[in-house]
């Protein structure tokens, strides 16, 4: 398990030889071994948090990984790279899971291992819970409405998620890096622009544009809810086991903890 590595701090995650880019056939939109009808009923018996959740670190440990082939991440310093991580991991998490299921034409999130989240969240664990019920919903359920709406193409798909890594409304940003990344970010759109404009026609190009830019807004929005998601579940149902099951690193990137910004 590619997780098992020192992964205590996010600097320890950047730091990383280790690259899951190399395993992009393992890693990608593929589907892993599929969940068994037994661990279906660990989960809805004991919660998603009972054991190590190794599709969610698969998923933290790829989006990292991706970032660090990415030459503006590269050029950012230590601080502003944790300070960048911190706040889009869970949009990009949300761009990762929804556009996975749109392609596997699902109205709800579902992992390469075949289980839906929303199905996953509503066993007998979370039973009676309605905070549990509105955020699930919310998370893997309303997130894909926007998504099957556009119907991104896997270069539209590829460009937001560029787009997304140069963030450079994150809060903690110092402002060389801000301005590196707006910049970098500025050229990902013209990008995106020039191949929809050209594809589509000026008009019908500039629209499409406009559709994809809205998916930005969307996933930062259910980034958001992702991230209280989370927290409630580390706070509440998984107090002695959330933190426990995974690397600090992992429990940080999830709860958008900012004590790693320096």
């Amino acid at each position: 398990m590619y997780y098992n590595y020192s992964c205590n701090s996010i600097e320890n995650l950047i730091n990383r030889k280790e690259n899951l880019i190399s395993n992009s056939d393992e890693f990608s939109c593929q589907e892993r071994d599929f969940i068994s009808s037994a661990a279906i009923g660990f989960i809805h018996k004991n919660g998603f948090f009972k054991t190590p959740p190794a599709s969610l670190m698969e998923d933290l440990l790829l989006i990292v990984d991706i970032g660090k082939t990415m030459p503006s991440f590269n050029d950012l310093d230590l601080s502003d790279k944790i300070c960048l991580l911190t706040q889009i991991t869970m949009p990009l998490s949300i761009l990762l899971l929804a556009y996975y299921s749109y392609t596997k034409k699902y109205n709800t999130v579902i992992l390469p291992s075949g289980i839906s989240m929303a199905f996953g969240f509503s066993g007998e664990y979370y039973e009676g819970d309605e905070t549990i019920a509105k955020l699930s919903k919310k998370v893997f359920i309303d997130s894909m409405e926007q998504f099957n709406q556009v119907e991104l193409t896997e270069e539209e798909y590829v460009l937001l998620r560029a787009i997304i890594f140069c963030h450079s409304f994150t809060d903690g940003l110092s402002k060389q890096g801000r301005e590196l990344l707006l910049n970098e970010s500025e050229k990902y759109s013209k990008i995106l622009m020039k191949i929809l404009q050209n594809r589509h026609g000026d008009l019908a190009g500039a629209r499409r544009f406009t559709e994809c830019v809205q998916l930005i807004q969307t996933c930062f929005f259910f980034g958001h809810q992702h991230s209280l998601f989370f927290n409630y579940l580390a706070n509440v149902y998984h107090r002695d086991t959330f933190r426990n099951v995974m690397p600090e690193a992992f429990v940080n990137l999830c709860l958008r903890n900012k004590m790693n910004c320096l």
